[in-house]
């Protein structure tokens, strides 16, 4: 996991640098097709999010839907932005972990 991190770090501030608009999406694991296991962890999720201490963490390592994934990747699409915008999984979710498609 580290050597993804890094690696999207460093592909990020290269574009970053070339001074290009762009949109960063960071979803943390999107659900679909073949990727349901983590669906198992809801009930972990929706716990850690009404513990103060660990709700930014929750909210930040949410899970994504498919449906949730398009539609933000569409939205990048048709708001494109100048400069730089990062949008992370809280955004797809609307500040909660449980899905909605």
């Amino acid at each position: 996991m580290k050597a993804y991190v890094a690696a999207r770090v460093r592909g990020e501030q290269l574009i970053r640098d070339s001074g290009l608009s762009a949109t960063f999406l960071r979803p943390w694991y999107v659900l679909g097709p073949g990727h349901w296991w983590p669906a198992l962890l809801l009930p972990g999720y929706w716990l850690a999010e009404l513990t103060p201490s660990l709700r930014q963490t929750a909210r930040r390592m949410g899970l994504v839907s498919r449906p949730q994934m398009v539609r933000a990747l569409v939205h990048a699409v048709e708001q494109p932005v100048s400069g730089v915008r990062v949008i992370d999984v809280a955004r797809y979710s609307q500040g909660h972990t449980h899905l909605r498609s």
